[in-house]
């Protein structure tokens, strides 16, 4: 998977996005897939999005498949955000129906193999196939992160069919 290196330029990455949206006070790296993860889900739903997590040295999860390490994740929801609610319910029919979703298919397309719906975010990533959920659903993941005041619920969606 090919890597991008993120700084605060104001260079477009995608159509919609320019790497200073990606960056968090200083360089890192970022799979490629990702942010064309998010401009497809962008033309896809016909609204903006805004990035809401990505590179966070700092966090308590660091072991070496932590998702929030270099090469990190990104977390992202509608830049209006009373639309969220109604776009986490479509995104979350377009996971339960995975196998003939556009959404999914397009994602998975751009080389993205994480998507994760949350109440807060869509949470997207790249992992090398044998890492963490991958291994387990053929090397995709596609599931749902609900809270439970403990380490929370996830709900896959996918199995090892794709």
């Amino acid at each position: 998977m090919e890597i991008v290196k993120i700084s605060n330029k104001k260079d477009n990455l995608t159509n919609d996005f320019k790497y200073s949206d990606f960056w968090k006070g200083t360089d890192f790296e970022l799979y490629e897939c990702l942010p064309k993860a998010i401009q497809f889900i962008i033309e896809y739903y016909g609204i903006p999005f805004t990035i809401t997590s990505t590179y966070r040295p700092n966090d308590a999860l660091t072991l070496p498949e932590a998702h929030r390490i270099q090469p990190p994740a990104i977390d992202c929801v509608t830049t209006d955000r009373s639309k969220w609610n109604d776009i986490r319910n479509n995104i979350r029919n377009e996971f339960k129906e995975w196998m003939t979703s556009k959404l999914v298919h397009g994602i998975i397309a751009t080389g993205t193999n994480i998507m994760i719906i949350e109440n807060v975010c869509l949470h997207l990533h790249y992992r090398k196939y044998k890492i963490h959920q991958t291994r387990q659903y053929g090397g995709i993941y596609i599931g749902e992160w609900k809270p439970d005041g403990k380490a929370g619920i996830n709900t896959a969606y996918s199995f090892n069919t794709i």
